[in-house]
């Protein structure tokens, strides 16, 4: 099956469609599978790189947490730390789900399992 991005195709006769051409000088071709797989692999690194690094956050705002002695600045200082990294993760996965949504939008698989070009089921044909 070709796809096109920034073609359009309406139905035709039977289960065809036909192809509308567009101008000259207009790109009609997609990312292709390298370029989707490229930025699938960019999401990815960041995604992962990102929740790393909220992780130690967390970890090193529950260890000054735990050593501030009661310290009343030490532990609003260590609570800001585990808010703000609980606050980065939130945002991280927020990205990535939006991400996924793009992706299915433009019927592109940029994150693996989400995006609309390797869908598992075929959609049945309408009768």
């Amino acid at each position: 099956m070709n796809i096109n991005y920034l073609a359009l195709s309406v139905p035709g006769p039977g289960k065809t469609s036909i192809q509308i051409e567009a101008p000259s000088g207009i790109p009609t071709g997609g990312l292709g599978t390298d370029g989707a797989s490229l930025i699938g692999l960019i999401i990815s690194i960041l995604l992962i790189t990102t929740v790393l690094f909220a992780l130690g956050f967390i970890v090193w705002g529950g260890i000054m947490w735990t050593t501030s002695g009661g310290d009343k600045q030490k532990v609003a200082s260590a609570r800001k730390i585990i808010i703000f990294s609980v606050v980065g993760l939130f945002v991280a996965f927020l990205a990535f789900f939006i991400i996924g949504i793009l992706g299915s939008f433009f019927n592109l698989q940029l994150i693996g399992g989400i995006g609309g070009a390797k869908s598992a089921a075929p959609i049945p044909p309408s009768p």
